[in-house]
C-alpha cells in the first residue's frame, strides 16, 4: 500500500494487525511515534486550566524477516513494531486499516 507502513505484532512477527500511514521521510528504520489522542486544555472551575496530554504510542521501523512461502525466497520488508499494544488501541490511530485474513 502506497504510503503505508505494516504493523505486525511484536510477540508474533508473523501477525500482521494492519496498516498505518507513514510519510515517506518518516520510511526509515528508527523511533517513530503514532498520535491516537490529541492534546487539549479544558477549562475547570475557578478559570483554572487542565492540560490533557497526547496519547501517543512510542514504537520503531524495523526490518521485518517474512517467511518463505511455498519454498520460494523469504522476504525482508521495513515494518512497524506493534510496542506491545493491542490491536484495539492500534483501531484508534488516525488512518490505519486493519488486516483482515481469513
Amino acid at each position: 500500500m502506497k504510503g503505508y507502513l505494516p504493523v505486525h505484532c511484536c510477540c508474533e512477527p508473523g501477525r500482521r494487525f494492519g496498516w498505518v500511514p507513514v510519510p515517506e521521510r518518516q520510511r526509515v528504520r528508527g523511533a517513530i511515534y503514532f498520535v491516537i489522542a490529541p492534546g487539549r486544555m479544558e477549562w475547570r472551575e475557578g478559570n483554572s486550566v487542565h492540560l490533557v496530554f497526547a496519547q501517543t504510542i512510542n514504537t520503531e521501523v524495523n526490518d521485518l524477516a517474512l517467511a518463505p512461502v511455498d519454498g520460494g525466497p523469504g522476504e525482508i520488508i521495513l515494518a512497524v513494531n506493534s510496542a506491545d499494544q493491542p490491536i484495539e488501541t492500534w483501531r484508534k490511530v488516525p488512518g490505519f486499516i486493519e488486516e483482515h485474513r481469513r
